[in-house]
């Protein structure tokens, strides 16, 4: 049970970090403007974001910590 409330709150807080109401705003005003034209940017912000996230729990399960602390270990 302790496994799945952190699986969701991993996957709660990364929705709320890519879907904010800036993101909103601005996706309504292009999608307002320019219709489905913009469709690509928004399928590649996408696989990006997957990516990320994938990436950020693989390097968090095997280095105990979180993707912030190696950037700050690493670069200072």
């Amino acid at each position: 049970m302790k496994k799945l409330l952190e699986i969701s709150l991993g996957v709660v807080t990364s929705v709320g970090g890519f879907l904010e109401v800036g993101s909103m705003a601005t996706a309504a005003q292009a999608g307002a403007t320019f219709g489905f034209h913009l469709i690509w940017a928004v399928v590649l912000g996408t696989f990006c974001i997957i990516f990320l996230v994938e990436m950020a729990g693989r390097f968090a399960a095997v280095s105990q910590h979180t993707i912030a602390d190696g950037i700050r270990e690493r670069f200072g």
